[in-house]
């Protein structure tokens, strides 16, 4: 097993250097780090350091050793190799500034605290630095089995390093007749998206999804909210598409363009004419390139998914169909980050979801129950009502008529006054009592009652 990641590193840069190890008095290191910590020079050949760097030893001159290259090849080459010579003396005896060394040694200059010596080998890491003589050799091995420029790449990593090594891996892949030959398709071109309307039922793209489960259907986006419309066909020719479209357009309106691919119901002078009539542009899409229609070829595949995750579930198509298009039409969509509905209809679709949510209204009814009722007075009782003309607040009256739940008519003297129920006392006369008296008592009272 090889050591952890860090003492790898320690390893590989001090293994370029000659030094001394000396003991210093813990007392007298008052800065202590790792390497005061390392275990004296007699007990270094059973230290983990030691047996790490034996192991990096054996694992890359048996790597070599097992190519068509072997490790004395390259220390041979090494020592013939004018760069490497130059680097070699440099590693082992201090690198001049980088403005005094020339211009094949600066790759090397740039990683110069990876390089090492070993065995006669020039080192980055645990890669062995190839000479130029047999780097072709290398790369050939390493294409061996066709693995790709990634994969290459990832491959030499573990064991060589020389500069530009990227680059010949790159050349060497896109010479291979074998890898081109089987390479995939080049990549896509950058997609160039449909301009998004700015309302909906603007612009429509329509498809026919099928056969599937034994039925066709036509499948209709609205490319501005993402309402999806799913028609179960008898038939795809022009004349039942168009039938088709006209129930919708006599529903949510006529679009102002429509999207297609160029099958023959889409390309036939019939459904031209239908649209020219009806004012409606029509766009069709590259031959043999479903994606430049791809938001109908989205929402097929989005409805295909769908029933077939659905296909084992009980009841019949027309429910399964139903259950989708409201599921999805109350989702968010990973686009506009609202539900299709929102967007189209202007509103939320209720769900059986929405049955977990608290109803507001049922809460505000909650609460008025818990008010303190509204008085009831009876007609014919005498009460005190308010008097906004005289000194005297109060007059002495009698309910004549309730006129609503807060708002009666009440006699005073000869004159019938209306007056609302906070406007309104409870008065019980008493015998041998003055109720003139009685009112004034009370007046200072029911001035500073608190009116609800």
């Amino acid at each position: 097993m090889l050591a952890a990641s860090r003492i790898q590193r320690w390893a590989i840069q001090l293994s370029g250097y000659q030094y001394d190890v000396k003991c210093k008095s813990s007392s007298e290191n008052a800065n202590a780090d790792g390497l005061s910590r390392l275990p004296l020079k007699e007990t270094l050949c059973e230290s983990p350091f030691n047996i790490f760097w034996e192991e990096v030893e054996i694992r890359n001159v048996q790597a070599l050793n097992e190519l068509p290259v072997s490790a004395n090849n390259i220390k041979r080459e090494t020592e013939k190799d004018s760069t490497l010579v130059k680097v070699k003396h440099a590693t082992l005896y201090g690198w001049p500034k980088y403005t005094d060394i020339s211009n094949e040694l600066k790759p090397y200059f740039r990683v110069k605290d990876e390089l090492s010596m070993e065995e006669g080998c020039l080192l980055r890491g645990i890669r062995v630095i190839i000479p130029e003589r047999y780097r072709a050799d290398v790369l050939n091995e390493l294409r061996v089995n066709h693995p790709g420029i990634v994969r290459m790449k990832g491959l030499a990593r573990l064991h060589v390093w020389w500069p530009n090594l990227d680059t010949d891996i790159e050349i060497t892949v896109r010479n291979c007749t074998a890898c081109q030959n089987t390479q995939s398709a080049p990549p896509a071109a950058t997609a160039n998206p449909w301009i998004w309307p700015s309302k909906p039922w603007q612009r429509v793209h329509i498809d026919f999804c099928g056969p599937f489960l034994n039925e066709m259907f036509l499948i209709v986006v609205d490319a501005h909210s993402k309402w999806i419309d799913v028609i179960r066909m008898s038939s795809t020719t022009s004349e039942k598409t168009i039938n088709a479209l006209r129930c919708l357009f006599s529903s949510h309106g006529i679009p102002t363009e429509i999207v297609s691919d160029n099958g023959p119901q889409f390309t036939s002078s019939e459904f031209e004419t239908f649209l020219k009539k009806n004012g409606v542009k029509h766009i069709l899409s590259a031959p043999y390139h479903p994606s430049s229609n791809g938001e109908a070829e989205r929402a097929v595949r989005t409805f295909k998914q769908a029933m077939k995750t659905v296909k084992n579930e009980s009841g019949t198509l027309s429910e399964k169909l139903c259950r989708f298009l409201l599921g999805y039409r109350t989702t968010p969509h990973s686009t506009t980050k609202r539900t299709p509905a929102e967007l189209f209809v202007g509103r939320r679709l209720r769900t059986r979801l929405d049955a977990l949510k608290p109803n507001i209204n049922e809460r505000i009814q909650r609460q008025r129950s818990k008010t303190k009722p509204c008085r009831d007075i009876a007609k014919g009782e005498p009460v005190l009502v308010r008097d906004y003309r005289d000194n005297n607040k109060w007059k002495q009256g009698v309910i004549v008529y309730k006129l609503g739940p807060v708002t009666y008519q009440v006699q005073v003297g000869d004159l019938i006054w209306k007056r609302h129920i906070d406007q309104i006392r409870e008065f019980i006369p008493q015998e041998n009592k003055d109720i003139p008296n009685i009112l004034e008592n009370a007046k200072s009272d029911i001035d500073t009652e608190l009116i609800i």
